[in-house]
Parts: C-alpha cells; structure tokens; sequence
C-alpha cells in the first residue's frame, strides 16, 4: 500500500473522466476499466446507479451526486487538498481487483462489456443451463451488428471460463 500512495503523490493526473459516450442500463464504458482502474486516478462517471451495481463501493466519483459542474469542481478541489479523503478512493484495491479476460489487457472483444466480468467473478449459477440462458437472453436483445462486432466470441471465451460447478474462474 505504502507503494500506491507514493505513486499516487508523484502523479501528474488525480482523476479521470471515465464518461459514458452513451446513458444505457446495461453499458459502462471501457474507460473506466481501461484509464481509471488500471491507472492510479479516481473515474469520474456521469451516474452513480449504473456503475455502482458492478463497481467496488467508493472507487470512483458520480457526476449525478453534484448539483452541478461547480460543485464537482469544488469536491475536487477538497480531495486535492485533504489527501486522507482522497486516499479512501484507493481503498477498494485491497480487496478487489481488475481483471480482463486475457489476464493483462482489454481487448476489443470485452470493450462494451468489460465491467460484465467483473460482475461474474465468483458468481455461482446453478448449472451451466441457467448460466447460458442469462446470457443468452441478454444477447438475444440485441441488434444483428452487435454481434458482428465480436460478441459473440466474447460470449464464447465466457462460457469456457465458466467450471462445472457455474463458478466464472479467474486466472
């Protein structure tokens, strides 16, 4: 930990707007995995009940709870000025962790749904059925080009991850 918080004193940026480029119930952009959780920086994203659902609590910043710019700015402002507050967003790496499906990085098959795995991480599913029918169904909405984007090799490399007892292993 001693590590983190050196590097986070050295640091040029303190936080990273992770911005959604679009508001959906089931996206969260790649920026946040990509820039804000690989990175020492503090996301900042444009609402807090999409992210907080698959998120580690207190990891990152909800534009939605300021009333508006101004006063995210302010909070900011404290954050850079009280260094114990900001170090409370980094408390979340002693028990969490980033993980792609590669092991090391995130590829373009797992941009849209990056967060996606995390959510699975550990989850246990009855069988491997009602594993694939969850994601079957969620993929079954979606438009013909989602899937011609690489989905569906996404959903493939999930479904090997997943042991005979419906637990999404981590590498």
């Amino acid at each position: 930990l001693l590590i983190v918080v050196l590097h986070l004193f050295s640091c040029s940026y303190h936080f990273y707007l992770a911005f959604e480029n679009s508001i959906c119930k089931h996206y969260i952009t790649e920026k946040l995995w990509k820039h804000g959780y690989t990175h020492y920086v503090v996301p900042i994203v444009l609402k807090r009940e999409i992210v907080e659902q698959f998120a580690p609590p207190y990891s990152f910043i909800a534009a939605d709870d300021f009333r508006d710019p101004a006063d995210l700015a302010k909070y900011l402002k404290y954050l850079m000025e009280n260094k114990t507050a900001y170090l409370e967003y980094f408390m979340w790496r002693l028990d969490y962790h980033v993980v792609f499906l590669d092991g090391v990085h995130h590829d373009k098959l797992e941009r849209p749904w990056g967060l996606c795995q995390h959510h699975l991480e550990g989850k246990r599913y009855e069988d491997r059925d009602h594993l694939e029918n969850d994601l079957r169904a969620f993929f079954a909405s979606k438009s013909p080009d989602f899937y011609v984007r690489g989905i569906r090799g996404l959903v493939e490399r999930w479904l090997r991850r997943v042991n005979a007892d419906g637990v999404y292993l981590v590498d």
